[in-house]
């Protein structure tokens, strides 16, 4: 897949998209060799309302520590998000960054992972009311980019495919809802889409067949 390219910033508020874009556009926004690589960060849910009991305790959200109480471990991540952590706090600190990398002209790759149920889907997508990581940086990637095209003349394509990895396969998400009564309805008496293929080539990984389909606006994603 493609190099995630971070940037080690730290948190801060957001400013104007036309300020950005002007930084941006003249590569005094884009990440430099430090951000070149992985970094991982942590978001601790809270209990559920009937549990008294803690499984992790962050000591420091400055120093990125994770103390297990129940075994004598303590792990060390780039970031630690305590429970009362804000949909906003984790797009200034982890979404923005990327995103600002992905303007200034570096690939960029985010990822959740964790058990059912640890908040990986709220964390990414969240709700119409408090949006998740993808609205929030699809929203300030079309706010840019519509900054930077009107001080500058530059012209925008984007783009999407939508893939499913499950039991090593890859499915087309986009061909399988095509298919349907609706948009975004699945398919359901025709067969799944055959397995789709991971190919290298010109210097880049990519699916092979994946349906890819143009996106306007933000709402379009």
């Amino acid at each position: 897949m493609q190099t995630p390219r971070r940037s080690t910033q730290p948190a801060r508020p957001s400013t104007a998209p036309a300020a950005r874009a002007t930084r941006l556009a003249d590569g005094r926004g884009a990440p430099g060799p430090a951000a070149d690589r992985i970094q991982v960060a942590v978001r601790i849910r809270p209990p559920p309302a009937h549990s008294t009991s803690v499984g992790v305790q962050p000591w420091s959200t400055t120093s990125a520590l994770v103390h297990l109480p129940s075994e004598p471990r303590t792990f060390a991540f780039d970031r630690v998000f305590g429970p009362s952590s804000s949909q906003h706090d984790l797009f200034e600190a982890v979404g923005l960054p990327i995103a600002d990398a992905v303007l200034g002209g570096f690939n960029g790759n985010l990822l959740t992972y964790g058990q059912t149920g640890a908040g990986k889907t709220f964390t990414m997508f969240g709700s119409d009311a408090n949006p998740g990581l993808a609205p929030r940086i699809l929203r300030h990637l079309y706010d840019a980019m519509g900054a930077i095209a009107a001080a500058g003349g530059v012209h925008f394509e984007c783009s999407c495919t939508f893939v499913q990895i499950h039991n090593d396969q890859l499915t087309d998400l986009l061909a399988a809802t095509a298919a349907g009564s609706g948009a975004g309805t699945p398919r359901t008496s025709a067969p799944p889409p055959p397995p789709l293929r991971l190919r290298e080539g010109g210097g880049r990984t990519f699916v092979e067949g994946a349906t890819e389909r143009p996106l306007r606006t933000a709402a379009d994603a």
